[in-house]
Formats: C-alpha cells, sequence, structure tokens
C-alpha cells in the first residue's frame, strides 16, 4: 500500500481455528479479516509429530471474507494453499461452513464421554437375532 499505514490497516488476518468468535474479536484490530474453515484429517501422533495421511490432498480449508464474501485476496490465499496439496474453495459464505463443522464437531465430545457412537446400520445388525433365535 503506497504511504504505509499499519499492519492492521494493511495485511489480511486468516483465522484458521476451530470455533466462530475469532473473526469478530480479530475485526477489533485488522480491516481484512477472513475466515477459514479447516478440515484436515490428522492424527497427534507424538510430541512434535502430526500424521497428516490425506491423499492426493492434505485436507480441504474453505476460506471468505469475514462476515462474508469473496475477494482478490481470497482467491489468491486459496489458490496458493492449492499448490500445497490442500483443497481451498473461495466460500462467500464461510462461516457457514465454521457454524456446520462446529456443529458435527459436538459428537467428538459425545463420543469421548460415552465410546464411539454407532451407525444406524451397525446398531440394527448387532440388534438383530442370531440364528440361534437369541439375541447377539
Amino acid at each position: 500500500m503506497a504511504g504505509g499505514g499499519t499492519a492492521g490497516e494493511v495485511l489480511p488476518l486468516v483465522c484458521a481455528q476451530n470455533g466462530v468468535e475469532s473473526e469478530r474479536l480479530a475485526l477489533r484490530r485488522f480491516r481484512h479479516v477472513y475466515g477459514m474453515c479447516v478440515w484436515l484429517p490428522a492424527t497427534h501422533t507424538e510430541p512434535g509429530s502430526v500424521s497428516a495421511p490425506g491423499t492426493p490432498v492434505s485436507g480441504v480449508l474453505h476460506l471468505g471474507r469475514y462476515p462474508s464474501g469473496a475477494d482478490g485476496t481470497a482467491r489468491g490465499i486459496a489458490a496458493d494453499l492449492e499448490k500445497s496439496r490442500f483443497l481451498a474453495p473461495v466460500a462467500a459464505d464461510v462461516m457457514r461452513w465454521k457454524y456446520a463443522k462446529l456443529l458435527s464437531n459436538l459428537a467428538n465430545a459425545i463420543e469421548a464421554v460415552s465410546g464411539v457412537i454407532a451407525s444406524d446400520e451397525a446398531r440394527a445388525s448387532s440388534s438383530a437375532p442370531s440364528r440361534r433365535g437369541g439375541r447377539r
């Protein structure tokens, strides 16, 4: 930007963590705020080591302006991410993606306290009568 300016006035800020509050808070200090919904199947294997076995891409990073919209900066960031083995669709409604992920993550908490949630098909097959006439 000709004439300078502060980082908050000039630089884009991408909020790439789970949750939906960071973007609103970032607007206090940054003029150009972007949300990112991170879908990255990975496992923390040991201190300092993460395994992200996805192929041919490591994950999906939906990116868009906050609170909504898309622009050249978002498209440029997305293009750079796609060069790094990510799918990075630009989404004018990125917060919708982030809220949907937040809701889907609720199942993780339920599984943490109660065990793996079985699918309807798995529950049906485990409660079906066996050939001996009883239940499994």
